[in-house]
């Protein structure tokens, strides 16, 4: 590519790529949230499980 038709680093190709890092970065806090909140919740429900709508049968029933 000649200079002219290459994009200006300064303005283009360095804005472009510090939103692509904090774009980066959200997602990452937000994922570690979810899967912080995912085993809160999977903490809770350790003490207490549940079937719903199921019968336990032995192999002799």
């Amino acid at each position: 590519m000649r200079r002219r038709d290459r994009p200006d680093l300064a303005t283009v190709i360095l804005p472009e790529l510090n939103r692509l890092r904090n774009l980066g970065h959200a997602y990452e806090a937000r994922m570690s949230a979810a899967a912080a909140d995912a085993a809160a919740h999977a903490q809770d429900n350790v003490g207490s499980p549940t079937v719903v709508g199921a019968s336990w049968r032995t192999a002799e029933s």
